[in-house]
């Protein structure tokens, strides 16, 4: 059943040639951008699309981990992302919040999906 809102910690690596973006508890759930803006769309795309196919195959959402349990090294950061579903009729709503640790980056918008 799908919840009102998840809450995932998204693993950034920052390397020369872009930052790449894994969710340590969705397993195949990857992306990347050339910089922080674009990796952090990415991964709310990527959140989207992940949790999307994991309900459709009527699979169950893992709990996502807590963030002191996330393992990082000096090149990475642990960037939380926030996805709400609304229902309106047969249309689902996704509203999405990124929000950064350490640096306080945070992000919003609203997606309508029909």
């Amino acid at each position: 059943m799908l919840k009102n809102y998840y809450i995932f910690p998204a693993l950034f690596t920052y390397d020369a040639d872009g930052i790449t973006v894994e969710f340590p508890n969705l397993p195949g759930a990857i992306t990347a951008g050339d910089t922080e803006e674009e990796a952090l769309l990415m991964a709310k795309e990527c959140l989207e699309l992940h949790l999307y196919g994991i309900e459709e195959d009527k699979e169950v959402i893992p709990n996502p981990s807590h963030i002191i349990e996330i393992n990082h090294t000096k090149n990475q950061a642990i960037v939380l992302i926030g996805l709400a579903s609304f229902f309106c009729g047969k249309r689902i709503i996704w509203a999405y919040t990124l929000i950064k640790s350490e640096r306080c980056v945070i992000f919003s918008n609203a997606i309508l999906l029909s």
